[in-house]
């Protein structure tokens, strides 16, 4: 995902066109996120020179989860224990 401010897009060359975000990120679409941010940075300064507006831009990248197993704590009781109280047991899913 990326987030930028008006800045980014405003931005124009010498010859007043603006600066094709779009196109330039397609370019760059298979590195990380900060290697994409400092792309964005120099062609953005290459393209305009000094920027008249402030610019702001944040790439952000989901990463997959990694899989590990649940560990019940020595708190947690099993459902088959007694419950000394006679009532029902509440919880997550048991009752």
């Amino acid at each position: 995902m990326l987030l930028y401010t008006d800045g980014v897009m405003e931005a124009r060359d010498r010859s007043r066109a603006f600066y094709p975000l779009q196109e330039r990120v397609a370019q760059w679409t298979q590195n990380n996120p900060k290697t994409l941010v400092q792309c964005v940075e120099q062609d953005l300064l290459a393209h305009a020179g000094a920027l008249g507006d402030d610019a702001a831009i944040l790439a952000i990248q989901r990463t997959p989860v990694p899989h590990t197993r649940l560990h019940a704590s020595p708190l947690v009781h099993s459902a088959d224990q007694h419950d000394p109280t006679g009532g029902t047991r509440a919880g997550c899913g048991q009752g």
